[in-house]
């Protein structure tokens, strides 16, 4: 069976992409596919129990693939509240008013 690997381009210049397997540190801790890696075994890992491929993949996870996955869960729609359903009409419109006596302040 063929590993694939995963490229993540870079975005600064000068950066090299990171190049990864998926899955590599699930069968470097030796924990099956579909299971949350334990805590212990990714300080393990970052610790260099596993070998210095180990280190690498555990230093990997938690640092730009984690910094990804938050940074796609914030942007996503659902996790954003919806200020509209959540006030009445009344503060609706109180806000509008404020918005538009602020324009007239700045002289718009």
């Amino acid at each position: 069976m063929a590993v694939k690997t995963t490229t993540i381009k870079p975005r600064k210049r000068g950066q090299k992409p990171i190049k990864f397997r998926k899955g590599g540190l699930h069968r470097t801790t030796h924990t099956p596919m579909g299971q949350k890696i334990p805590a212990w075994k990714i300080q393990k890992a970052k610790a260099g129990g596993y070998g210095p491929l180990g280190k690498k993949q555990a230093g990997l996870a938690g640092g730009p693939l984690k910094k990804g996955r938050q940074t796609v869960a914030m942007h996503r729609k659902q996790n954003r509240p919806n200020i509209h359903k959540m006030m009445s009409s009344a503060d609706l419109y109180m806000m509008a008013e404020q918005r538009i006596a602020k324009k007239r302040r700045r002289g718009r």
